[in-house]
């Protein structure tokens, strides 16, 4: 059973989202194909389809001209010239909002300006690279505290063009990797412009941002339903379509890459970005971790010593490890690691130390220190808040677990407090004794959470005996959250301390598969069109009462039915549907009813709430016709 909680929320804006849907593998792989064997057919099939987009617009503005026209010469021909003024005014308006969302603005980067009276070593090097490439010039270099390097094209012009160049640097990139393969990873990234990928990934950029625009100028009138429907469906197909030429585009700059620095530096990069940015998480993780004992902390400076100590070669070659086993998917834009080396046609080289970092060799000691001040006085500007509320958090979670503690000494505490009790045993760093509480927890009542964290907590613990645990999640759950969690953390556990187990390629394999599995489940959860299944369901008098309870907190609540629906993408999984025809006041007012409500059902099953509006009528003639589908008549 599923028991996660769905909320029925406003549509995401048009297009608004890049990612990749799961229906649309196919076509990406057809295209991969296409792709490999004609590339300039692809792309200009790429630039083709993006046209339509504005070819779209493009004809809806004329049409409203054309209506335009149609009502100024009825005007001057006939005699109801006050009549047609409004509906007049109203189409001029909305040809302003639409040529208004045409015009599209990517935001400037942020981050610490280095000149180059600063930094003539980086600045030199960026001449070598640029020289070599054939590229454009860098007009501005940016230090931010992220580990990464992009580089970012800014029109200066709008939809003219007239390209700014923007070449962003994280501070942490360039303490953890020495000079000549920082050298590697700004060849790829000027490789992008190189190649003009810049220019039509900018562009592409801009044909997404317009429908978002439009969506957000338009808001939810008439004009926005002569937009909507059509690119609902044209944005994640666009999304789709134009995937496998960013792919591409990163082969073709770790290309331009390897002839520069030379295959393998270009490969060892590769590799020692993929180790040290798991690191790198790990420095946050632990700084956050300490969030609630330490006043203030200095993380940018601090990560200038933690990157150049020395590091085991076991948590080395763990980490290359995990990253080689990952997977290419429709996901990421960016190969994973184990295809871009495949692409270099090298073996695979070793990572000798670091030595002296690319920030001491291209910034010096001093602009390196100074730079991390400044990103650290950015940085606490941004969290000082939430690092104090942490601390007040965590004092006030170590009196909460003192009480907890006096109270199970006193007579014992309720299994709702017994997880509070074990939660804040974690939280407040007691691990230990946090593994104790799961352990019992799981001996009273082996139920699935108790499994999930017990095992979790085991594998966290290094005990292989995790693995069993979890492994009863995976025996009784082939489908849900449950599985994919259980599955995570066991490949968590493998990485970390068995890289070489043979369990790692066919756990990835079925959390792969659940993973789609699930993503469509929860696809399929949080939208409801014309052709779910619906049927009847029966409520315990208990619940029932409850609903009706409180609905009578909002005296306009009329009418209330609730219905179970079975998925598609898992028939053995379902979803409860409340539909409720309340008054005309606010969407707003109704939040907490509709909370209260998901509060009631949860323990049910997974819960889809929804009130009565003219779009969604279908759903109320629907309800009419279900036999005990209605709860509550006023």
């Amino acid at each position: 059973m599923v028991k996660s909680i769905s909320v029925a929320q406003q549509p995401p804006a048009w297009g608004a989202s890049a990612e990749i849907e799961d229906r649309y593998r196919p076509m990406v792989a057809e295209l991969e194909n296409l792709a490999a064997r004609h590339p300039a057919q692809y792309r200009g099939r790429v630039f083709r389809r993006a046209l339509l987009g504005y070819g779209y617009i493009a004809l809806v503005i004329a049409a409203i001209l054309i209506l335009v026209a149609g009502i100024v010469l009825f005007m001057v021909f006939g005699h109801f010239t006050l009549l047609v003024a409004k509906p007049l005014l109203f189409l001029f308006i909305g040809v302003f909002y639409i040529l208004r969302a045409l015009w599209v603005k990517i935001p400037a980067p942020e981050g610490q300006r280095v000149s180059p009276q600063e930094a003539p070593a980086l600045f030199a090097m960026l001449a070598d690279v640029r020289r070599h490439v054939k590229g454009p010039k860098i007009e501005t270099v940016l230090v931010t505290g992220d580990f990464n390097a992009s580089i970012v094209q800014i029109p200066r012009f709008g939809i003219f063009g007239g390209y700014r160049n923007i070449l962003i640097l994280g501070l942490p990139l360039l303490t953890a990797l020495p000079r000549d393969e920082v050298m590697a990873v700004i060849a790829h990234e000027y490789g992008h412009l190189a190649g003009a990928h810049g220019k039509m990934s900018a562009w592409i950029y801009r044909v997404r941002m317009t429908w978002l625009q439009l969506s957000q100028s338009l808001g939810k009138g008439w004009l926005s339903r002569i937009f909507q429907k059509f690119f609902n469906w044209y944005g994640p197909w666009f999304s789709a379509y134009s995937f496998v030429l960013a792919r591409d585009n990163e082969y073709e700059a770790d290309r331009a890459s390897a002839d520069l620095a030379g295959v393998g530096v270009t490969a060892r990069a590769l590799m020692r970005v993929a180790v040290e940015a798991q690191r790198h998480d790990g420095f946050w993780n632990t700084l956050f971790e300490r969030s609630g004992n330490e006043a203030q902390v200095f993380p940018h400076a601090a990560m200038a010593s933690y990157f150049v100590q020395p590091v085991a070669p076991a948590v080395t070659e763990g980490a290359l490890k995990a990253a080689l086993t990952d997977k290419t998917d429709i996901h990421d834009t960016h190969p994973c690691l184990a295809d871009r080396l495949k692409a270099l046609d090298i073996p695979l080289p070793d990572l000798p130390p670091v030595g002296i970092s690319g920030a001491m060799a291209l910034l010096g000691g001093e602009l390196s220190a100074h730079l991390a001040a400044q990103l650290d006085a950015g940085w606490w500007n941004k969290v000082g808040g939430f690092w104090t509320e942490r601390r007040e958090e965590a004092a006030a979670q170590h009196v909460e677990l003192a009480e907890l503690e006096a109270k199970a000494a006193d007579g014992g505490l309720t299994e709702e407090e017994t997880w509070t009790y074990q939660s804040l045993l974690e939280s407040c760093g007691a691990a230990d004794r946090a593994l104790e509480v799961a352990r019992q927890r799981y001996a009273d009542e082996p139920s699935e959470m108790a499994r999930l964290v017990y095992g979790r907590l085991l594998l966290q613990a290094d005990n292989a005996e995790g693995l069993v645990v979890l492994g009863q999640v995976m025996d009784d759950m082939d489908f849900g959250q449950p599985r994919l969690v259980a599955l995570d953390h066991c490949l968590d556990y493998l990485r970390r301390t068995h890289a070489d187990d043979p369990r790692i390629a066919v756990w990835q394999a079925e959390f792969d598969k659940a993973l789609v599995h699930y993503r469509a489940m929860q696809a399929e959860l949080e939208h409801l069109d014309e052709n779910c299944r619906l049927e009847t369901v029966v409520l315990d008098e208990e619940t029932v009462s409850a609903i009706r309870n409180r609905a009578a907190h909002a005296t306009d609540i009329r009418t209330i039915w609730v219905a179970r629906r079975s998925l598609r993408s898992e028939p053995r999984a379902g979803q409860y549907v409340l539909l409720f025809d309340a008054g005309t006041r606010d969407e707003n007012e109704y939040q907490g009813f509709v909370q209260d409500i998901l509060e009631i059902l949860r323990q049910h099953e997974n819960t889809f709430v929804i009130r009565h509006a003219r779009a969604n009528d279908w759903l109320k003639r629907r309800m009419e016709k279900i036999e005990g589908a209605q709860i509550l008549k006023r």
